[in-house]
C-alpha cells in the first residue's frame, strides 16, 4: 500500500511565495540584528553567559528530541497534519533558541552568536521549503534513505543544526569548566553524531532500499561514529566521554525507532534489528575507546573500534530480518573489514585536524 501523502498547503505558486516571504522575513531579522540597541546595563557576566549557553544547549537538544519523535510519529501514526505535536514542540523550541541567541548577541555583540542565530533561523524556514518541495516532487519514500537524507529541505535543516551545535560547542569550551564540558559537551557531540549520521544514511547497508555502496557502506558510517567519539575525547577531560556521547546519541536515535507502523506507511521489514543490538554495538565500542584512551597506538584503536562496531551491528542483525532479506558471512566480513578501514580513516581525519591545531 502506498504512503499516505504528507499534507501540503496551496499550489506551486502559493507555496513558492510562502518560501520567499519566510526567507525575506528571516533575512530582515538577521539584517537588523546589528541595529539592535545595546542595553544600558553592563555586558553579561561570565557566569551568566555560561548559564545561558547551557540553557540554549538543552533547548536545542530538546528540539532534536522532538525531531526524533517526529520521525517515530510519521512511521507509527502516519502523515496526518503540519500541526502535530512533534512539529509544534520542534518549531517552538527552535524559536525560543533564536530569541535566546539574539538576547546573548545583543549583550555581547560576539559574531559567534550572530552566526548561530542565522543557522537556527533556517529551521523554521525549512517548513515552507519542505512544503514547496513536496508539491513539486511529491512525498519522499520512507523506505529509501536517499530521498529522506538528500532532499534539499532535509539537508538544509540538518546542516543548519550541525552549525548551531558547533557554535554552542565553541561557546561552551572557551569557559574551561570541566564539569560542564563533561555533561554538556558530550551532549552536543551526541547530537552532532546523530545529525552527521543522517547525512550519510544512504550508505547504510540495511536501512531500507537504495543503498549507495552495499555492505561496504558500513565503513563510512563507522568512520563518522569513531571520528565523533575521538573528538569528544579530545574536547572532554572525562574518562567516559565516548560512552556519554554514545548514550546521548542513542537517546535521540531510539526515540525515532519503533516497531509500530501505521497501515498506510510502506517500510521494508529488514531495515533494523532489535534495539539491544544497537546498545551492544555503540556502548561496547565506546567502552573500548574509553578504556584504551591513554594508549599510544591511536591508529590501532580507531581501526579496531570501527571493526567492533560493524561486527556487532551487522554480524547480529540479519537473523532478526525477514527470511528473504537475511544475509550471510560474506556480507558480514565485508561490513567488518569496511568498518576497520572506516575507523582507520577516522583517525586520519582526526590526526589531520590535530596537526592543523598545533
Amino acid at each position: 500500500m502506498p504512503n499516505t501523502p504528507l499534507p501540503t498547503f496551496g499550489n506551486f505558486e502559493l507555496a513558492g511565495i510562502a518560501v520567499l516571504v519566510a526567507a525575506l522575513g528571516l533575512w530582515i531579522i538577521y539584517r537588523f540584528l546589528d541595529k539592535l540597541p545595546r542595553p544600558k546595563s553592563k555586558r553579561l557576566t561570565v557566569g551568566h553567559e555560561l548559564r545561558l549557553i547551557k540553557l540554549n544547549t538543552l533547548i536545542i537538544f530538546a528540539a532534536l528530541f522532538s525531531a526524533s519523535w517526529d520521525i517515530w510519529w510519521h512511521r507509527a501514526v502516519g502523515r496526518d497534519s503540519l500541526w502535530e505535536l512533534p512539529h509544534i514542540f520542534m518549531y517552538s523550541l527552535a524559536t525560543i533558541g533564536i530569541a535566546l541567541g539574539i538576547y546573548i548577541w545583543r549583550h555581547t555583540r560576539e559574531k559567534l552568536w550572530k552566526k548561530m542565530v542565522l543557522a537556527l533561523m533556517i529551521v523554521p524556514l525549512s517548513a515552507p521549503f519542505d512544503n514547496f518541495w513536496h508539491i513539486v516532487f511529491g512525498v519522499e519514500d520512507l523506505s529509501r534513505p536517499i530521498s529522506l537524507s538528500w532532499s534539499p529541505p532535509h539537508m538544509a535543516l540538518d546542516i543548519a543544526v550541525i552549525l548551531v551545535l558547533a557554535c554552542l560547542l565553541k561557546a561552551l569550551y572557551r569557559h574551561h569548566k570541566v564539569k560542564d564540558q563533561t555533561f554538556f559537551g558530550t551532549l552536543i557531540f551526541g547530537a552532532l553524531y546523530v545529525q552527521a549520521t543522517f547525512l550519510v544514511m544512504p550508505f547504510h547497508p540495511t536501512e531500507g532500499w537504495g543503498q549507495v555502496w552495499g555492505f561496504w557502506g558500513a565503513g563510512l558510517l563507522a568512520s563518522v561514529y569513531i571520528f565523533v567519539l575521538l573528538m569528544a575525547q579530545r574536547w572532554s577531560k572525562s574518562g567516559v566521554a565516548a560512552i556519554m556521547t554514545s548514550i546521548f546519541g542513542l537517546l535521540l536515535m531510539m526515540t525515532a525507532y519503533g516497531k509500530e507502523t501505521a497501515p498506510q506507511i510502506l517500510l521494508m521489514p529488514h531495515d533494523r534489528g532489535p534495539n539491544w543490538i544497537y546498545l551492544f554495538a555503540y556502548i561496547g565500542t565506546a567502552a573500548f575507546l574509553d578504556y584504551t584512551r591513554f594508549t599510544h597506538n591511536l591508529w590501532a584503536r580507531g581501526a579496531l573500534a570501527g571493526g567492533i562496531w560493524s561486527l556487532i551491528l551487522f554480524g547480529s542483525s540479519s537473523r532478526f530480518f525477514a527470511p528473504e532479506f537475511q544475509y550471510g558471512w560474506p556480507e558480514i566480513i565485508i561490513a567488518t573489514v569496511s568498518g576497520l578501514i572506516g575507523g582507520w580513516l577516522a583517525v586520519v581525519l582526526y590526526d589531520y585536524i590535530e596537526k592543523r591545531r598545533r
